[in-house]
């Protein structure tokens, strides 16, 4: 009768060797502005490192590229990663992938794949079911992560926590960032 292996002793090396791959989040949003509106926010480096809550640094130094440095609390531990992402597939106000490669130390690396789709909605379609009339752009968005280090040993359930909280108060600060309603 076989009795399956123990667990490897919990060791640096062990934590650091550690992987998840595939860790997946999603979101569809309905905002209150035409989709040109919407890019030009979602490329203005300003916008974003308001709207990135634990940004701390965040730089443009090409069209397709971004540099990043930020800040995050996973529960009662703050980690700081340094990253780059990359804009591909781009097809202004309409979709591009975003890949994001970030190191924080002793937490790990992450590698962040992200899908973002963008379309006409007018705003007689929100979700609240209150009727307003005029533009508004659809964005759904779909990433899959892969974490290393300490991250995926430990920091999954942390980290998912994490992502929709900041996800959320991405969204609820772009509101702001996009023109008035006319």
């Amino acid at each position: 009768m076989s009795h399956p292996a123990p667990d490897p002793p919990e060791t640096a090396e062990n934590t650091a060797k550690a992987e998840v791959r595939g860790l997946a989040f999603s979101g569809n949003h309905l905002l209150p502005a035409d989709r040109w509106a919407v890019w030009e926010a979602l490329n203005d480096p300003a916008v974003l490192k308001a709207c990135i809550a634990p940004a701390e640094k965040l730089t443009r130094p090409a069209p397709d590229r971004i540099e990043a440095t930020v800040a995050v609390g996973l529960g009662p531990l703050k980690a700081r990663f340094k990253g780059d992402l990359v804009l591909e597939n781009v097809s202004p106000a309409e979709r591009y992938t975003m890949r994001v490669k970030g190191k924080g130390g002793l937490f790990g690396r992450i590698a962040v794949l992200i899908h973002v789709d963008m379309s006409d909605a007018p705003m007689d379609d929100r979700m609240d079911g209150q009727v307003d009339g005029g533009p508004g752009t659809r964005l759904i968005w779909i990433a899959s992560a892969d974490l290393k280090g300490w991250l995926a040993a430990k920091g999954q359930k942390l980290l998912s926590a994490t992502v929709e909280r900041h996800v959320a108060g991405f969204f609820d600060d772009l509101l702001d960032h996009l023109p008035p309603r006319r």
